[in-house]
């Protein structure tokens, strides 16, 4: 929804944070999920440039759960 209202940096964030919290809980998207969230992270990455979804990327993994929900 971020990256279709044009906010893409910060949709990335948010994608970032949920995956690292998917990771330490050990609770991977479903195929469905993924189906789903891969074009959009491709676009969001497209639009963005390597450098800056990376940089966006890194900072949302380093989100705590709080602060990614603030941030939504």
């Amino acid at each position: 929804m971020l990256a279709a209202r044009g906010q893409p940096e910060k949709a990335v964030r948010l994608w970032a944070a949920v995956e690292a919290l998917r990771e330490r809980i050990g609770a991977p998207p479903s195929d469905i999920e993924r189906a789903r969230y891969e074009p959009l992270v491709a676009t969001a990455r497209e639009t963005l440039g390597e450098e800056a979804f990376a940089k966006a990327w890194a900072e949302g993994r380093g989100l705590t759960l709080e602060q990614a929900l603030d941030a939504w």
